[in-house]
């Protein structure tokens, strides 16, 4: 059996989101955060396939993320809307294998 505690839950058809409740915030102060389908999450209010959106991020390596409140997640597959709107808005620094999440990194 899995020790779900100890093993990163994963996101899938995921996107990054940012909080746009300010409107004089600096966009690189933002807080980003993701939204997927979670499998695997150490918390039993999460069942596999359910939507979510995470806590602040604060550390990304590639596709590994820890969110503030300490979860782990890899991503798997992103979304496919959201990849072409990446594709299309950043089509020289978007990598959905490496994505550039605008904060704190361990790349």
């Amino acid at each position: 059996m899995t020790d779900k505690k100890n093993t990163a839950a994963t996101l899938e058809d995921w996107a990054i989101g940012a909080d746009y409740d300010n409107p004089y915030q600096a966009p690189e102060q933002r807080i980003m955060r993701l939204t997927g389908k979670v499998y695997n999450h150490p918390d039993p209010r999460f069942p596999d396939g359910k939507v979510v959106t995470t806590s602040a991020i604060d550390l990304a390596t590639g596709k590994c993320v820890v969110t503030k409140s300490g979860t782990k997640y890899q991503l798997g597959k992103v979304s496919p809307d959201y990849d072409a709107f990446m594709k299309k808005s950043y089509p020289d620094t978007w990598d959905p294998e490496n994505p550039n999440w605008g904060g704190k990194t361990d790349n």
